[in-house]
């Protein structure tokens, strides 16, 4: 199978399959006026696709080099295929998830991109679990998703946010960036 770019992969080959995803991480954070250099795509799809979704990879290609809990990553062997990072989550997550994701065009193809709460949520909860070798890419993606969407959310509500998928010591650091950015 020969594809352009993993984004005709992802809508040809998965949406043949019956696979959903959702576009997270860079490109996701491009869609939302952030400008972000990225060198993979990220995606999230159900756990129960995972099985499937790997084999399409591996005919496209694709050697996955790191499996984890909920994770894996998919390096590709044509120089133009970008490689994949791959998140699943469970069929009630996903659900709720692509159910206020927006559909884009990227390369042609129409694919979901999280919504922009959900998006913050991720890097929230990644910034949570200690990935520590993350923590300055999310972090100054959350602040610079907040100040380039203006978000509609009062402070009580992205607090909230930070304390169901981040920490209190998160809320009080984006805060306390976006003051300083402000002034």
């Amino acid at each position: 199978m020969k594809y352009p770019t993993v984004f005709h992969l992802l809508v040809q080959e998965f949406e043949k399959a019956k696979i959903p995803v959702i576009l997270i991480g860079g490109f996701a954070v491009n869609y939302y006026k952030v400008s972000r250099a990225t060198g993979d795509v990220d995606i999230l799809m159900m756990d129960e696709h995972f099985e499937k979704a790997s084999s399409l990879l591996s005919l496209a290609g694709y050697k996955e080099v790191v499996r984890g809990h909920a994770f894996a990553r998919f390096k590709s062997g044509q120089p133009l295929l970008m490689d994949l990072d791959v998140l699943f989550v469970d069929k009630e997550t996903f659900s709720g998830m692509v159910n206020e994701a927006r559909e884009v065009e990227i390369e042609g193809n129409k694919i979901k991109v999280a919504s922009l709460n959900h998006l913050i949520a991720l890097k929230l909860h990644s910034l949570k679990n200690n990935f520590s070798h993350r923590e300055d890419p999310d972090l100054r993606d959350i602040v610079r998703l907040i100040q380039e969407n203006q978000m509609a959310m009062t402070k009580e509500e992205f607090r909230e946010l930070c304390l169901k998928y981040g920490t209190q010591e998160l809320y009080e650091r984006v805060i306390g960036i976006v003051r300083q950015w402000k002034s």
